[in-house]
């Protein structure tokens, strides 16, 4: 059933596989294509609370690459010779992030103040794998199994507190490092983008890790 409580739920203590560590380091992703004209408020949000900030630049065509170099000398820029889409993006960002966590963060979108902070101890949890955030507005996602089938629809409703969910969006949202490069990453065959996010989500909650919706934390989209 719907935000992660599904009958026949896999044990987690018989797959903790890594992150049995302590954490340490917040690395923020974020994948570019062509967003030269609207990308910074994303990076500006994201240096202000995060320990790294990487963008992934796929295969721009507009200077993307050079002019984030120029305007940004604290942020690492991964770039691609072509456009492999988003998932692939995520995937080169991860590999070359130092934080033991990971958030993704698209390129026209931007973190409100504290939104990290709010992040960070859900983690404490050695069984959480991903952390979704909140939009501003207040839309958030449920994602349902039903007869074998999943489906995903987002709501508009008040949540008070944390709460489990199937899924997090891959726009605005927390992975434990260590899980996410053991589950081999996104699945780069979802291309340009959608879904990926959902099956990778699955391939973690069948190893039984968790998923969570933080509140406090808050993305504009």
């Amino acid at each position: 059933p719907g935000r992660g409580r599904a009958s026949g739920r896999p044990d987690a203590s018989r797959h903790r596989g890594p992150a049995l560590m302590p954490l340490s380091g917040l690395s923020v992703v974020i994948p570019n294509f062509n967003g030269r004209s609207f990308v910074s408020r994303a990076i500006e949000s994201a240096v202000r609370e995060a320990d790294e900030v990487i963008v992934v630049d796929d295969g721009s065509t507009d200077g993307s690459a050079g002019w984030l170099r120029e305007t940004f000398p604290g942020v690492r820029v991964v770039e691609c010779v072509r456009n492999r889409g988003f998932a692939a993006a995520c995937n080169l960002g991860a590999r070359a992030a130092a934080g033991e966590i990971l958030y993704f963060l698209n390129s026209d979108a931007e973190l409100l103040p504290g939104a990290l902070g709010a992040v960070r101890p859900v983690f404490d949890d050695p069984a959480v794998f991903a952390v979704a955030t909140m939009e501003e507005r207040g839309w958030w996602p449920i994602g349902e199994l039903k007869g074998g089938r999943m489906s995903v629809r987002y709501v508009r409703a008040p949540l008070p507190r944390r709460t489990p969910v199937l899924f997090a969006s891959g726009g605005h949202a927390a992975f434990r490092r260590e899980m996410f490069l053991d589950l081999g990453g996104c699945d780069e065959g979802y291309a340009p983008f959608y879904w990926e996010d959902i099956d990778l989500c699955w391939r973690a909650w069948r190893r039984g890790w968790t998923g969570a919706l933080e509140p406090a934390g808050r993305a504009r989209h």
